[in-house]
């Protein structure tokens, strides 16, 4: 959402944050947002007061480097009944991540994330991890 609203430039992650586009969109890495944060995205769009077709559009430029991840039913379901996970939204996306295989959970709000088997860390500290393998 950062990207798609230009928002909080001035956040630490911003910069990390379109590096990590530039990557996926060179192939550098792969990269998956799950189905979820789109419709996160278009329905807060509202909020930027951005028109349906920008984010449309913008939501469509990441489509060429960057893969929409499936939320299923039953992950929805097995989320409602899990005590682990406080918060449903985060249980869900890790799901998302989970049955795409990813390596790593991206966001600015790791605590929340703390059942999680994946890595999680923020934009800024993967960059950090990624320039540490170069």
């Amino acid at each position: 959402m950062d990207i798609i609203f230009q928002r909080d430039k001035d956040n630490p992650h911003f910069d990390s944050e379109t590096n990590i586009i530039a990557c996926a969109k060179d192939g550098i890495i792969e990269c998956a947002v799950s189905a979820l944060s789109i419709v996160n995205t278009v329905y807060v769009a509202k909020k930027y007061n951005m028109q349906p077709d920008d984010v449309k559009s913008a939501l469509s430029q990441l489509t060429e480097c960057v893969e929409f991840v499936d939320v299923k039913g039953k992950d929805a379901s097995d989320i409602l009944k899990s005590s682990d996970w406080k918060d449903y939204e985060d249980g869900i996306q890790y799901s998302s991540a989970a049955n795409y295989g990813a390596d790593y959970i991206l966001t600015r709000n790791c605590k929340d994330f703390k059942p999680s088997d994946i890595t999680i860390c923020t934009p800024s500290e993967f960059i950090a991890t990624m320039d540490s393998k170069e």
